[in-house]
């Protein structure tokens, strides 16, 4: 896809939702080389901030940053008026990492509210906000980020897991709806990736993890190919699952996680 096309299809303003770091900073550069204006909204202000300015001096594009929680009931209001004027033609939601380990009773429950706002709520209402104007120009795209944990219930991110699954059948659903009108609809199953936020967490890498930006250029190549994206070595592990008898699913996502994060329930 050309340069012209891309930004035709997917300009001119594009919204990052967990846009400051890892694969959201890979995200930023790779459609400010498009020429395309970004909204960033990430939580972290320093690095939020930084990166814009890179994007402003290296692309001459114009960008547009909210520092914000995308747990919190506000966050889809907030990022709706910082984009507010703005023609967007392509949304990714890239927020929602789970970088704690604990079983379900082990954590308290307003930390599982505080996901599936995370991953559920605040990815659907804003979805559901600009995909609508997308639908009557009939060009545009959706991005959703999920995990791997979405094939199975993962023991010691329980509920994060049961979130991207909700993502993932959302954005099967979407895609069939609204591709006729010209939109992309694309749900990332996304492996194991080196990003700031799971390595300040201590996680485990190996010689199958992915760089964020291999995983974005993944993505972004391709996006018209819904409704779902096994990116990185999930395009090995996850039909492998998937057809696996769900208790057998469910054992081996609990030791990859135990694995992973270098700790057990109890």
């Amino acid at each position: 896809m050309s340069d012209v096309s891309f930004k035709e299809r997917y300009g001119p303003w594009a919204v990052i939702a967990g846009g400051s770091e890892g694969m959201g900073s890979s995200f930023a550069e790779r459609l400010a080389e498009q020429g395309i204006n970004l909204v960033l909204v990430a939580r972290k202000t320093g690095p939020l901030e930084e990166l814009a300015t890179d994007i402003r001096q290296r692309f001459g594009v114009e960008v547009r940053t909210l520092s914000q929680d995308l747990m919190l009931p506000e966050a889809p209001a907030n990022v709706i008026e910082t984009a507010a004027g703005c023609d967007v033609g392509l949304f990714i939601y890239n927020a929602g990492s789970d970088t704690a380990f604990d079983y379900i009773l082990n954590r308290p429950l307003a930390q599982h509210e505080g996901m599936l706002m995370l991953n559920a709520f605040t990815p659907l209402r804003l979805t559901y906000h600009f995909a609508r104007p997308m639908t009557e120009r009939k060009t545009g795209g959706i991005i959703l980020c999920s995990s791997l944990a979405s094939v199975g219930g993962m023991p010691g991110n329980g509920v994060y897991s049961g979130a991207k699954a909700f993502m993932n059948n959302f954005a099967e659903a979407l895609w069939y709806e609204i591709r006729k009108q010209g939109v992309d609809v694309l749900a990332v199953v996304i492996p194991g990736v080196k990003t700031p936020a799971l390595i300040r967490m201590g996680a485990k890498f190996d010689e199958t993890s992915s760089e964020p930006e291999e995983i974005v250029d993944e993505v972004l190549a391709h996006i018209r190919n819904g409704p779902i994206l096994d990116a990185g070595y999930c395009k090995t592990q996850a039909p492998g699952l998937r057809a696996l008898p769900r208790d057998q699913v469910v054992r081996g996502l609990g030791a990859a996680s135990e694995k992973f994060s270098g700790a057990s329930g109890s």
